[in-house]
This record gives C-alpha cells, structure tokens and sequence, in this order.
C-alpha cells in the first residue's frame, strides 16, 4: 500500500493505514511492532508481516514518536540493548563467545546492540557515564562487573536522568539490584575434581583467583564437593596456589612461550618450586583454559610431561592444548557462554516488555568435556 504522490514519489506507509490493512487499532499496531506481550504472538506476526509486504518502516516514524512521548513525560523504547565489555575484549575467546551470543539474540529479537567501555578497576570510581546511557537511548543494559564495582555503577545509573530505572543484566558473578546469568561453576569443579579423583589422584593442586568473589567461592564448593563425595579431607587432599599474574589472558599466548608479555620467570619458578615440594600433588586444575596453557607450557620447560607426570584441567573450554595434527588435547569443564549472552538479553527484554516483572537469576549448566590431558596419576 505504497501510495503514488505523482510519477517520481512514493508516499511512505503510515501506522495508520498498517492498522487498517490489518483490521486492528493504531495502539494495537504500534505495541505489535514493539513486541508488546500484551498484544497476542499471532497478531504481532500477523502485523510484521502485513508490516513487511506493504512496506512499512517504522524507523521513518520512530523519533517523531519519541519526542511526542518524552513530551507528555512517557518513557519511549528504543528497541536498543547498550553492553559494558572491557576494552580488550575482542582479543578473549571466552567473551567473544558471550558478545555472539548476545549480539546474535539481539538480532533475533529484531533489536539493536550498542558497546560501550568503562575503563575502571576497584582504585577508581565511576565519573563518567557512556553518553548512551545517560541521554536515554538504550532501553537496558548487558554487563560483566564484580560486586564491588556494580554497586556504585547501579548508583550512578540510578542517578542519572536518561538511565534511571532501566533494567540491569550482570554476568558470570552474582549482585545485587539486577538480574543475573551466572553458570554453575560449583557443579563443574565437583565435575573436574570428580574426574581425577576417579581416576585414582588423590591431591590435587587448585590454581585459584580472587578467593573473595563470588565466583570462586562457588568453584572451592564444588572441589570440596567432591573430596567429600570420595571421603577425602579436603584440607588434606586440596592444595590451593595463586594464579600468577597474567596467566589469566590468552592473549599474550599467541606469542612464542618465554618472550610473551604474560610471562614471568618467577612466577614459574614458584608454579614448579610448589610442585617439588608437594610431590603428592598429581591432578592440577586451572581457573580457565588460558592459565592452564601456560601450565602446561611450564611444566613442559621443566621436562614434565602431561598427562603422564600431571594431569591438567582447564575451564571455560574456549582455548585449545594443540597436539602436532591441531587435536585439542585439553581436558576442560565447557561454560555455555553463548547461552549465557542469549539468555541475558532474553532476561532484559523481558523486563523491559513486562513480561518479567521483577529482576530474576539464571543458573545455566556445565559440562565436563575429558580429552588427553587427563589419565591416571603416576606411580610413585
């Protein structure tokens, strides 16, 4: 329904002749086309596809329609998701896997994602806001931040008039005042310690982070989970070591071993000096996938072998242990980061729409994935 204003033109559709050709009203048309649950899911397909043959577009129409909402002081959807990644995300399988996950349920739900940085750690405070946020053009907002550096960022969201109380998705670790989409990272520990305690390792050595997030806090569960579930005193059979500074990015990876930023002599040295003086000690379990590369990288420049002197386990399964025919060799507990992004958009539309009224948390499983890293400990 393209009407001919002279030879040359063509008048575009308006939303009321749409509502016409489809026997509805304007309102019903409108929420339709903003996937209104209000409106029946046949009747907003039924819309987008009268929509779509006649030639409607709504973005012709859709700043018109929201100054005249912010004029009568209603809240005009955008449509729009904003995302908060570290700057470097793009160099990091394991949130490039989260960002397609998100960016492809974006697309799907026939929405628009924007990023934006904040470039921040615990030393600092929150000064200044992406513009995206603050003048009103996103309808919520995607994250991954710890507890200690939300808290204050919700604050400042909260305070700023373009933002205010838009719904909030956080990532990976759990907080307060927002939905969350955490993986069950107990369970998966319980998993990776499970597998080597079944192979008969009876001390394992934990490469552990932050011990005071949250995240951690649910792994060490789950590796106690399953010393208990073999009889075993976790005090006793669970060694707990640091993860040496910069092991935790895969990045620096992609350099030859020994040259690579993330490198540290020292830090190897006490990796192996710990090893020697527990020779107990035959399954490792890493905090990702990156940080058991370097292990293995390590223990390999020590002449150790794996899995015939250490079995090793990564997680998140994102980053290979190549063998000479390019085999993952990696043992590795897989998180489903690309459910995880989905479900996170999935959760902030479904606040924005209503059909969520209050914030919710969803615990998504993991899998143990067993490849060649793994075997029966050694004889002594």
């Amino acid at each position: 329904m393209k009407v001919m204003t002279s030879a040359r033109t063509t008048r575009p559709v308006t939303l009321k002749e749409l509502a016409s050709r489809c026997g509805v009203s304007v309102g019903t048309a409108s929420m339709a086309l903003h996937d209104n649950p209000r409106v029946s899911a046949a009747t907003r397909a039924r819309v987008r596809a009268v929509a779509a043959e006649i030639g409607y577009d709504p973005a012709r129409h859709e700043l018109a329609r929201r100054l005249v909402m912010r004029r009568y002081g209603r809240r005009a959807l955008t449509r729009t998701i904003a995302l908060i990644f570290r700057t470097d995300f793009y160099t990091n399988a394991y949130e490039m896997a989260i960002f397609r996950g998100i960016l492809d349920e974006v697309t799907r739900q026939g929405h628009t994602l924007v990023t934006a940085y904040l470039n921040f750690d615990e030393h600092t405070t929150h000064t200044a806001l992406p513009p995206t946020l603050t003048r009103g053009d996103a309808d919520a907002l995607i994250l991954t931040q710890p507890p200690e550096l939300l808290a204050p960022l919700l604050a400042e969201l909260h305070r700023a008039d373009g933002f205010g109380d838009r719904p909030v998705v956080n990532l990976v670790q759990r907080a307060d005042g927002c939905s969350q989409v955490l993986t069950d990272d107990r369970d998966g520990m319980r998993q990776a310690a499970g597998h080597l305690l079944g192979l008969g390792h009876r001390h394992l050595v934990y490469f552990f982070g932050r011990p005071n997030r949250d995240i951690e806090q649910r792994r060490l569960a789950g590796l106690h989970d399953a010393c208990a579930a073999h009889s075993l005193d976790p005090a006793r059979h669970l060694h707990r070591l640091p993860l040496p500074w910069g092991w935790i990015n895969p990045a620096d990876l992609r350099q030859e071993y020994g040259t690579a930023p993330g490198h540290d002599a020292a830090a190897v040295e006490a990796v192996l000096a710990y090893l020697r003086a527990h020779p107990e000690v035959t399954g490792i379990i890493t905090q990702n996938d990156a940080s058991a590369l370097y292990a293995w990288y390590a223990l390999r420049r020590a002449g150790l072998r794996v899995p015939e002197d250490y079995s090793l386990i990564g997680c998140d399964d994102t980053d290979p242990m190549l063998d000479e025919h390019g085999r993952n060799l990696l043992t590795s507990v897989r998180l489903p980061l690309a459910e995880m992004g989905a479900e996170a958009v999935r959760l902030a539309i479904g606040r924005v729409t209503g059909a969520l009224a209050d914030d919710a948390v969803r615990m998504l499983p993991t899998e143990l994935i067993v490849r060649a890293s793994t075997a029966p400990p050694r004889l002594s």
